[in-house]
């Protein structure tokens, strides 16, 4: 990696890290950037809120209709063509 890293960097950094202690010197180099990057922090804050969602609320439970349907317009936004000849 180069010795600054870019927003693109921080990003990939932190997805790739979610559940590890942070002490590496490659992880230094990401606070060091984020500390002087509202960008990067916005980032980090929204990620921290999304996962305190996620803890917080519970798995909501689908009939198996809902779940056809839910799984179908998932289908057809990751890939329409396939999900036409379903």
């Amino acid at each position: 990696m180069k010795t600054t890293p870019t927003c693109s960097d921080v990003f990939k950094h932190i997805c790739e890290n979610l559940d590890k202690e942070l002490h590496s010197p490659q992880c230094r180099a990401m606070k060091r950037h984020m500390e002087g990057c509202s960008n990067c922090m916005t980032y980090l804050d929204s990620l921290k809120k999304t996962i305190g969602f996620y803890r917080e609320y519970p798995i909501p439970r689908l009939t198996r209709a809902s779940r056809k349907r839910l799984d179908t317009m998932l289908m057809m936004r990751i890939n329409p063509r396939r999900a036409a000849k379903a």
